[in-house]
């Protein structure tokens, strides 16, 4: 399924041969976005812009790394967005193919990306300040969102580290901090590699003369180039209050053992001296209090039942209980 927004609201294309005429004319520029492609319907759209058969295996085959290919006539972009369209899509990667040349960009995309229903709603409310710096300002706008997306999601494991931060300091706090800290230390480790990727990818744009690269466009391409550079800042910032959540249950599984051992070793101190009382009182000698004493046995218990109640009461007063 594929649709196509001019920069003048009086062209429409509903067929690839009408694709082939647009591309025929000279004062036209144009977005044709493929959703969902079919392989036949791509390659015939591919033709029609004169587009080579490599590019559309590549549009079309697995995973590749963010990257910028040199045609002679366009620039062959994959690049990655974080975020699914207004559906859903969450922190899934969703691979978005770009094919742009001087007066078209191509755009070809399996799922719903968030990014591209961006930049088509901006377009379809005013195509003209949609293509006032032509398809490379096109190619821009859907870059910068995709990075803007990558600043949103990573607000949102910010909220998810602060909330184990908080999780980590309770005294009830369990081995299931470690894991969600460990799972997000590599969710963070793979959006800076993908960060870093993607400011090489732009680095790659600017660097090279392509048809739709104008000097005005050097500017808004390094404009998200700093937005880059804020994602791994904040992905690097992150990754360090992980390790100090670690640190932090570290620190309350250790003052919990601790608490555990105070309370023994007092208990042990206050039945010390009753073991003493106890063992002396069971030698085989006779000695006070005397069997001959019916109130002696009594007499004892009271005796180490005071001792273990002073005990306990000064062991409360300097707050060791």
């Amino acid at each position: 399924m594929w649709k196509l927004i001019a920069a003048t609201q009086d062209v429409s294309a509903t067929s690839v041969q009408d694709v082939s005429a647009l591309f025929e004319r000279e004062d036209v520029q144009f977005w044709i976005d493929v959703e969902a492609p079919d392989r036949n319907e791509l390659e015939s759209l591919a033709a029609a812009l004169r587009v080579d058969g490599e590019a559309v295996d590549d549009a079309l085959a697995g995973e590749q790394r963010s990257r910028v290919d040199d045609y002679d006539d366009y620039a062959f972009v994959v690049t990655y967005s974080m975020l699914g369209d207004s559906k859903g899509g969450g922190e899934d990667l969703h691979k978005l193919a770009v094919i742009c040349g001087a007066r078209f960009i191509l755009t070809v995309h399996a799922e719903g990306v968030g990014a591209i229903d961006a930049m088509r709603r901006r377009a379809e409310k005013n195509a003209r300040g949609a293509f006032e710096d032509g398809p490379g300002g096109l190619l821009y706008g859907i870059l910068d969102q995709i990075v803007d997306n990558y600043l949103i999601y990573i607000d949102t494991i910010e909220t998810d580290v602060d909330r184990l931060e908080d999780r980590s300091l309770h005294k009830d706090c369990s081995d299931a901090v470690l894991v969600e800290a460990s799972a997000l230390r590599r969710t963070l480790a793979d959006l800076r590699h993908l960060a870093v990727a993607q400011d090489q990818l732009i680095n790659a744009i600017v660097s090279d003369d392509f048809p739709f690269m104008s000097k005005s466009l050097l500017f808004h391409f390094n404009h998200v180039r700093q937005h880059l550079m804020i994602v791994v800042e904040f992905t690097d910032k992150l990754r360090d209050r992980l390790h100090g959540v670690r640190d932090n249950y570290s620190f309350v599984l250790a003052h919990r053992t601790n608490e555990i051992m105070r309370v023994l070793t007092v208990f042990a101190s206050i039945l010390l001296p009753l073991s003493l009382l106890t063992s002396v009182y069971g030698m085989n000698v006779a000695m006070w209090p005397s069997p001959s004493e019916p109130y002696g046995i009594w007499i004892v218990l009271i005796v180490m039942l005071g001792m273990a109640g002073v005990l306990f009461w000064y062991f409360k007063r300097k707050d060791w209980l």
